[in-house]
């Protein structure tokens, strides 16, 4: 039997409805946040900082691509993909997503996410804490524009924001 899982495609989270009949598809933030600051913590202990951030930041980005090949991108019809994400966010209640400034010349983004989900409402210690939400949207974006992006939170509720602020941009 193999420990590799094919996250190429959606349904290796397995069938939500069947395994969990009474439970549902919902649980509490605080459990989500031990989960991910308990393995965060480990991580960071292992591997350091910088290391654990980049691998929240490629493990959002490959989230970020399934999601767009499974969920947002529908190639029977054009959408806005603006409408979609910030559709997408609020219904699984990962945040209120907006566009705060958008830069047509170069293709950069500065996004707003209020009341994300892994960081509102955390102590403020100065450093962004949404690696993995980075990892997301550059995801998204880089396969909607078939050109690689790169995304930096730029501001979060952990830096005295009461929002996280995200800057994405076309890797040159």
């Amino acid at each position: 039997m193999s420990n590799h899982v094919d996250t190429d495609r959606l349904d290796f989270v397995g069938d939500l409805k069947k395994g969990r009949p009474t439970l549902g598809n919902l649980m509490r933030v605080s459990v989500y946040r031990l989960l991910l600051y308990s393995m965060k913590a480990v991580m960071i202990e292992e591997l350091g900082k910088q290391k654990t951030d980049e691998m929240f930041y490629a493990a959002g980005k490959n989230a970020g691509q399934i999601i767009f090949r499974g969920i947002l991108k529908d190639e029977s019809k054009d959408f806005d993909l603006i409408e979609t994400i910030r559709d997408m966010l609020f219904k699984c209640r990962i945040g209120i997503f907006e566009v705060k400034q958008y830069d047509e010349a170069t293709k950069t983004f500065t996004f707003v996410v209020k009341e994300d989900l892994d960081c509102s409402g955390m102590p403020i210690d100065g450093e962004t804490k949404c690696s993995f939400d980075e990892g997301l949207l550059s995801g998204i974006l880089s396969d909607y524009f078939k050109v690689e992006y790169e995304t930096t939170e730029i501001g979060c509720w952990a830096t005295g924001e009461k929002s996280c602020i995200f800057r994405s941009a076309p890797v040159a």
